[in-house]
Formats: structure tokens, sequence, C-alpha cells
């Protein structure tokens, strides 16, 4: 059978087993396995699904291929090398830690080995990395938080300032409209105090020089006429 599930019948070969691990297709190696595959089953060249997945670094269907589906976690291939070192050799460190969990086996030459060691350490430092920039992310996170909390604290402050601010000028705008208003009628009042002091100083005026001209006894008889 050339093709995945042609007329309905899925492919059970370990080429399409190798073929759906390194395409991350855990849907297909799941029907391919239901239909009777053989998870360890290798290739022309013995390679197996858990050798392709290793080399292309893709660590869930690694986890399928060993926690789900019961693969051996370090068959050889022809030339003795195990998913192990295909992971250490391509540099996938999720990919070693994991099956160096497992207790997977090395057994390429030297170079690998040491490769995969390298691979090893590699993981422990971007593990230790990356819970340095969490921390750091953390603390750069309560510090903006923070920063937000002083800035907000002060805008609020500053808002309580403008209100303070502006009930003071209105109050002293109602105070400066008040003392208006007591200046209007000061001047009205004195206004209306002068009016009657001027009408009584003309009346006096008037009665003056009436006097004065009665001064003159007009309606007194003449001696002349008393003598008769």
């Amino acid at each position: 059978m050339d093709e995945f599930e042609a007329g309905g019948i899925v492919d059970v070969s370990p080429g399409a087993l190798c073929l759906a691990a390194a395409g991350d297709d855990i849907d297909q190696l799941r029907r391919i396995l239901k239909a009777g595959g053989d998870v360890d089953a290798g290739d022309y060249d013995r390679r197996t699904a858990m050798h392709l997945a290793s080399a292309e670094g893709k660590l869930e269907v690694v986890r399928f291929l060993v926690d789900e589906a019961g693969a051996n976690h370090s068959p050889t291939d022809r030339w003795g090398g195990t998913p192990l070192d295909d992971a250490a050799r391509h540099a996938h460190s999720a990919v070693v830690e994991y099956l160096a969990s497992k207790g997977a086996s090395v057994q390429a030459p030297t170079a690998t080995i040491a490769a995969t060691a390298e691979a090893l350490a590699q993981a422990q430092a971007a593990a230790q990395g990356l819970a340095k920039a969490n921390a750091e992310g953390a603390k750069r996170e309560a510090d903006a938080e923070a920063r937000a909390a002083r800035a907000e604290a002060r805008a609020e402050a500053a808002q309580a300032e403008a209100k303070a601010a502006q009930e003071l000028a209105k109050e002293a705008l109602e105070a400066a409209r008040g003392a208006r208003a007591e200046v209007e009628a000061a001047r009205k009042a004195a206004t209306l105090s002068v009016a009657p002091a001027t009408i009584e100083e003309g009346g006096a005026r008037s009665r003056t020089s009436l006097a004065d001209s009665h001064g003159s006894k007009p309606n007194q008889p003449s001696a002349s006429c008393m003598i008769l």
C-alpha cells in the first residue's frame, strides 16, 4: 500500500509510521497503530518513528510514542544510533532532557555522547535562563505596577487639589458678588440720604429770603397818615 488510507485501508508500514512521526501527525500515528502498525518497526535503515520524531525535535510525538504507544525509547538504527543520539546531534535539548529522564541510552560514538552531554547542559542552562528571565520579568512587572499605582495616586491627588481650587474659586466669586451687591446697596442708600438734605437746605434758603423781604414792613402806616 503506497498511500495513507488508500481505498479506506490504512498504510501500516514502517515508512508510514516514520512519515507521520516526522510530520508531527499524532492523529495519523494513532490510526496506523490502531490498524495494526508496529510502533517499533524500522524502515530499510532500521530507523523507527522514534528516530524520526527525535531527529525532528517533535517532543509531543516522542511523548506520545513512549508514554501512550509504549515505544522502545532506545532502538538502534543500522549505524548504531538511538533516538537520543539523533536529538543530541540536532540540539533538540527538550527531547534530550525527556529521553534522558526515561533512561534512554546512547549507542553512538564518543562524539555523539559528548553532543548528548552538551545538549543536556544546554537544556539545564536554558531552564535556568528561563527561570531567571521569569523572575526578572516578574520583578519588572511588579515595579511597573508600583509605578502605575504611584502615578494613579498622584493623579488622584492632583484631581483633589483641582477640585479644591475650583471650590475656592467658586467661593471667591460668590464673595465678590456679595461685596459688589453691598457696594451697590451702600451707594443707593447714600443717594437717598443726600436728596432730602438738599431739599431741606433749599427750603431753608427760601424761608430766609422771604424773611428778608418782609424786613421793610410795607404794611405799617406812614407817619403822615397817622397825624390827623
